[in-house]
């Protein structure tokens, strides 16, 4: 029995390296996967128990969809076999390697660098100039942000970018080689975090393929000088001046202790939709706590704020962005 849990798991592990390599730009045919099992009219009583670990772990609502990948991922396995592996991925205060494996195969990785332009130009025109002004009034002098469920990370390096580019706009920056630099006294603490630590290997080393649909494929041309071509032409990498401003964690967003704080941006996107309705609840909590007053909350077009009082939306073209009320 545990020669089919071993078997799922290598083919987990092999479909994960697969997703590293094509982000990378070196496979373009996917692995095999064993084919699925016959569908009954309902699934078996395991895939529940499966999927309230996944609940229990990391908040991952049971859909058709996931469903049907974990009758995929654990074809052959019986029942009993499940059970076990159960047993063993169960601990309480952090995620088995396994479960955490598993999770990694559920959910999806792929993003891009300037995702939503339009959100983004909202933010650097209308909504950062605000935010530089209350920085500098105070005498703090910085700007952090925070992307939640960054994935391979250019999310986050995105972010850094449009508030050096604000700096600038505001004064607050000098070109040097084309590339924003804070003013002295100035600087930009960006983090990035993610439950996937394969995940954020890629957004540490800064490295990305560009064949296909890549991640630059939305970057303005006058932004590539951030992110250098590499010597073989086969992928870019994020610019040393850039990097030093973003760093990433491992982070599990249900969790109540929270890796940031006094942010002045937090974009969680295209997470949400994984999770249930109550640990949708308890993540925006935990992203309103993280924003100090008049911070901006970055979601993605599917998601919905939980509780609107609590926040000011501010619409450009078909841009969105929330900031939290001073004293809620």
């Amino acid at each position: 029995m545990l020669g089919t849990i071993e078997e799922t798991l290598r083919v987990l592990r092999e479909t994960m390296e697969h997703h590293r390599r094509s982000l990378a730009g070196e496979v373009s045919s996917p692995v095999s996967l064993p084919a699925p099992a016959a569908r009954s009219s309902s699934p078996p009583r395991w895939v529940a128990d499966v999927g309230a670990e996944l609940e229990r772990a990391a908040g991952v609502q049971m859909s058709d969809t996931i469903a049907a990948k974990l009758e995929r991922l654990f074809a052959g396995s019986d029942s009993l076999a499940i059970d076990e592996w159960l047993r063993r991925v169960r601990r309480p205060g952090s995620l088995h390697p396994d479960l955490q494996l598993l999770i990694e195969s559920l959910t999806t990785h792929e993003t891009f660098f300037f995702r939503d332009p339009a959100q983004l130009r909202l933010l650097r025109t209308t909504m950062l100039p605000k935010m530089i002004e209350a920085a500098r009034a105070s005498g703090r002098r910085r700007l952090r942000l925070w992307s939640a469920g960054c994935a391979t990370g250019e999310e986050a390096y995105s972010l850094a970018i449009v508030a050096l580019l604000a700096l600038h706009d505001a004064g607050e920056g000098v070109l040097a080689q084309g590339r924003v630099r804070p003013m002295p006294g100035w600087t930009i603490e960006a983090l990035g975090t993610d439950i996937s630590g394969r995940a954020l290997d890629v957004a540490t080393s800064g490295v990305y393929g560009t064949g296909g649909l890549s991640s630059f494929r939305d970057v303005p041309s006058e932004l590539l000088i951030y992110l250098q071509e590499t010597e073989d032409g086969k992928s870019r990498r994020v610019h040393d001046e850039l990097r030093e401003f973003v760093r990433f964690q491992r982070f599990n967003l249900i969790d109540t202790q929270l890796p940031i704080a006094e942010c002045d941006i937090v974009a969680c996107r295209n997470v949400l939709i994984y999770l249930t309705a109550e640990c949708r609840r308890r993540v925006q909590d935990s992203l309103h706590r993280a924003l100090r007053p008049g911070g901006c909350l970055l979601l993605g077009p599917t998601d919905s704020l939980v509780d609107p009082g609590r926040f000011e939306s501010h619409w450009s073209d078909t841009g969105i962005v929330h900031s939290r009320r001073p004293g809620v």
